[in-house]
């Protein structure tokens, strides 16, 4: 073998072991990006919240007077105004709007409950992938999958930081 590729082989090896320590020692999240993540998404919460709660008042003041009749007895004729049916479409367009914003409020929850649960769990799964890499590095069948591996690494470090 060469003793430049076996230089290089050396090198890389040690690399992706510094690399395994250093995710198993530090902490799992990244401090300024977990930081600004959780204040957006606690911030996205609330107005999200927020809005909803105007809106379904919004929608049941609406609906209120959406059942509003008006009694006109003009020269001993009886007639009925349904005034409130003009308000019909903007009762429709409030439920539709909360319905939205339900999905909104379900999709932000999901999206927090995963990057909690990726901050975790990501650097342990890096590690373990950089680790179990070492052997491919060193045996020549199977180098092409230590490639695969790095990009698969780097997928799922990119996910990671671009969640919060």
């Amino acid at each position: 073998m060469n003793s430049k590729i076996l230089i290089k082989k050396i090198f890389l090896s040690f690399l992706i072991v510094v690399f395994f320590f250093i995710l198993r020692i530090f902490p799992n999240e990244i401090p300024y990006l977990d930081k600004k993540g959780d204040e957006y998404f606690n911030n996205a919460i609330k107005e999200s919240l927020a809005i909803y709660t105007v809106v379904r008042i919004t929608n049941s003041l609406v609906s209120l007077a959406k059942e509003t009749e008006v009694e006109i007895t003009p020269v001993g004729i009886g007639l009925t105004l349904h005034v409130g049916q003009v308000l019909d479409p903007l009762d429709d367009l409030t439920e539709r709007f909360s319905t939205v914003l339900t999905i909104s409020l379900a999709t932000l929850g999901l999206m927090k409950i995963t990057k909690e649960i990726l901050s975790i769990y990501t650097f342990k799964l890096i590690s373990y992938i950089l680790l179990f890499s070492i052997p491919l590095i060193w045996i020549e069948k199977l180098k092409k999958y230590f490639i695969y591996l790095i990009g698969i690494t780097i997928v799922i470090f990119a996910f990671r930081l671009s969640l919060p």
